[in-house]
């Protein structure tokens, strides 16, 4: 099993207010798997795309800086309002999440 990297992401750029964050699994060879808090949803949601487009794409990379485990947990409790999942349960969301989308 691969392990997770944290993102959070900036309204504009870093340094600056904070609106979400991003767990992304880290496993050469296999497709991304990425879960970020769903705002409309109010949940934990598998998005590979936004994730994707949001860490790597050349508009949206500014607005994301990698953190550690522990500052995740910070960020979703104290900005979210929200528990981070443990990792268990983040990759249960990507396998569901992957599982979905290619039925």
């Amino acid at each position: 099993m691969g392990t997770f990297a944290y993102h959070v992401v900036y309204r504009h750029r870093a340094p600056g207010p904070i609106v979400n964050l991003i767990a992304e699994w880290v496993e050469s060879r296999t497709p991304l798997r990425a879960v970020l808090w769903n705002v409309p949803q109010a949940r934990w949601s598998y998005e590979p795309g936004i994730a994707a487009r949001t860490i790597y794409g050349d508009v949206e990379m500014e607005k994301t800086e990698p953190v550690d485990r522990a500052t995740a947990e910070r960020v979703a409790r104290d900005v979210l309002g929200q528990e981070l999942p443990t990792e268990e349960e983040l990759h249960r969301i990507c396998a569901e999440g992957a599982s979905q989308a290619t039925t």
